[in-house]
């Protein structure tokens, strides 16, 4: 995922604001089952 790509290269100020700019423009996703079910799959 991008912003865990981000965050882990020390990008951590701009993947908490990508993330809220995510959640803002689509808010499921912040459902964990639409997560689970959409992008992670069987983690």
């Amino acid at each position: 995922m991008v912003l865990q790509l981000y965050y882990t290269k020390g990008e951590q100020q701009l993947s908490l604001n990508m993330a809220q700019v995510t959640l803002r423009l689509d808010k499921s996703c912040a459902d964990f089952k639409f997560l689970k079910e959409n992008l992670w799959g069987d983690v």
